[in-house]
């Protein structure tokens, strides 16, 4: 793998508050046998992660944009090249504003173009 895309992800399930109720049943009830931990990428970032583009919705009501900020936080702790689009006023996976689509638009290229 070359590089990451991350748009709105979960990076740690066991962050419960980070979702919905809803999202949480969901995650407790695939995790009844499981660690939950083994499900979460955050737990998988290391120096050998792919360069990552991290975009979320900083009003994102599914995915708390805590998720992102673990993630990023994680990621720049191992060293791993990383960009950011947090888009204000945007929920989750959502694009509302006609200038968040453009931006969205040139940041996956410009980071893919550098990267791929």
């Amino acid at each position: 793998m070359r590089c990451v895309v991350a748009w709105a992800g979960p990076w740690d399930l066991s962050a419960s508050d980070d979702f919905p109720k809803s999202s949480r049943e969901a995650i407790r009830a695939l995790a009844v046998d499981a660690d939950i931990n083994v499900a979460s990428p955050l737990y998988f970032i290391s120096a050998a992660t792919a360069p990552t583009l991290l975009i979320h919705g900083q009003n994102d009501e599914l995915v708390s944009i805590h998720q992102a900020q673990i993630a990023l936080a994680k990621l720049r702790q191992n060293n791993v090249a990383t960009s950011t689009l947090f888009l204000p006023g945007e929920g989750h996976m959502g694009l509302s504003k006609d200038k968040h689509v453009q931006l969205f638009a040139d940041s996956i290229q410009t980071f893919l173009e550098k990267y791929l």
